[in-house]
């Protein structure tokens, strides 16, 4: 089972929709739940959210998922929450990015996003500004110097844009690259 984790994003079940579309089975659960109750999991994604990793109320995952054997994928929200989680620095950005983005990928065999330029969707004010050591960026945008990072030597991924709508160019391809990792 490759678990959704619902942070309250608006796409949460089209990402598991997508994922179902790759012949994997997904399940939509509260980011909440524990790491012990993910022992069934062959892949864990966090799924992105309207909110602030500032924000106190935010909701946050259980700090045993970052550990698990298994690819992690953390997606906008997901994202920031695991490089805050992790050690990274995130701050509010004073150039949000909502909408198409020209994505720059930087690292060509990364496992997840394919090499050269396309276009994503974002939407997210607060941005990671320091990357936790151990991790590396794969790809950016004009105003995200970490839009898609990589824990080094781990399936471990982070995305600032959302792979799972139909805006962002190859997000069927990321995903199901996602996918094949799990497997």
């Amino acid at each position: 089972t490759i678990y959704v984790l619902d942070c309250g994003g608006q796409y949460c079940h089209l990402l598991a929709s997508r994922i179902r579309r790759h012949e994997a089975f997904s399940a939509v659960v509260p980011c909440e739940i524990s790491a012990e109750d993910l022992s069934d999991a062959c892949g864990v994604i966090i799924s992105g959210g309207p909110q602030s990793v500032f924000e106190e109320s935010s909701p946050r995952v259980d700090s045993k998922i970052w550990s698990l054997p298994v690819p992690l994928l953390g997606i906008c929200y997901g994202c920031q929450m695991m490089c805050q989680d992790l050690g990274g620095i995130v701050k509010n950005s004073d150039h949000g990015e909502y909408g198409a983005a020209e994505l720059h990928c930087t690292v060509e065999t990364n496992g997840l996003i394919p090499s050269g330029k396309r276009v994503v969707w974002m939407s997210h004010r607060d941005i990671v500004t320091r990357l936790p050591d151990g991790m590396e960026t794969i790809a950016t945008t004009e105003h995200s110097p970490h839009a898609a990072v990589k824990l080094i030597g781990k399936p471990v991924f982070g995305v600032q844009f959302h792979p799972e709508v139909r805006h962002t160019s190859d997000g069927e391809k990321i995903l199901g690259n996602f996918v094949d990792l799990c497997q």
